[in-house]
């Protein structure tokens, strides 16, 4: 559970969180995500904004639960109204509780409309209000989870019109070690030059030629915990 991690490791737990958000939602809202397939999302995003409106309870109302505080308060309020919770309320609440009005805006954006440019920097500035000390860095620098680096690596192959299930990318494997394969693909992609991937239904390598449009600028930067 969580109250077994020191403070280094749930900063590093959510900023990992809010980098596989980033790459994951792609700019686009986390209500819209599950139309698209992207439900992990739910599991990347939700927690690390839970997060977020847990410190702006806390600040408010120390020592009287955080976010358990909300929830409490969503349940009754659900209850009453036939079992009924949404975002709605959730909002609602961490506006009553937090008195935080650019917290509450900054949530409502991410929930209900997105951050289609500048989301590295949008998270990191809403970490950093509620306490974690976190930066952006280049990608090689961020100390980022293979999860990060598969979907990045995912990302990347399918603009610059990849097979399937690529396995290996130059001479890296992709299971094995997404983050040196993404740093492959980004090098090319940067440098105009081609690429040389292997999909698992083929033994013959194919050669890719990605333009820079390859690599989202979104994903130049991701967070790190200081």
């Amino acid at each position: 559970g969580l109250g077994v991690l020191s403070e280094a490791d749930l900063a590093a737990t959510v900023v990992d969180l809010a980098n596989q958000c980033l790459v994951g939602l792609d700019g686009e809202a986390l209500l819209a995500a599950p139309a698209r397939g992207g439900w992990e999302s739910w599991y990347t995003c939700g927690p690390m904004l839970l997060f977020v409106a847990d410190r702006a309870v806390e600040t408010a109302h120390p020592g009287e639960g955080g976010v358990g505080l909300l929830v409490r308060h969503m349940f009754e309020e659900g209850g009453q109204a036939g079992n009924v919770y949404g975002t709605g309320v959730f909002l609602g609440w961490l506006d009553k509780l937090a008195g935080n009005r650019e917290v509450v805006f900054a949530l409502q954006r991410m929930i209900r409309r997105g951050v289609a440019t500048g989301a590295d920097r949008f998270l990191v500035q809403l970490l950093q209000g509620a306490g974690y000390r976190v930066v952006l860095a280049p990608p090689e620098e961020s100390q980022a989870s293979f999860e990060v680096f598969r979907t990045l690596l995912h990302s990347g192959l399918v603009r610059c019109g990849a097979p399937e299930r690529v396995v290996r990318v130059g001479d890296v494997e992709t299971r094995a070690d997404p983050a040196a394969a993404y740093a492959h693909l980004r090098a090319a992609a940067r440098r105009g030059q081609p690429l040389r991937v292997v999909a698992d239904d083929d033994p013959q390598p194919i050669t890719l030629l990605c333009g820079r449009e390859t690599i989202d600028a979104s994903f130049e930067q991701l967070l790190k915990a200081e």
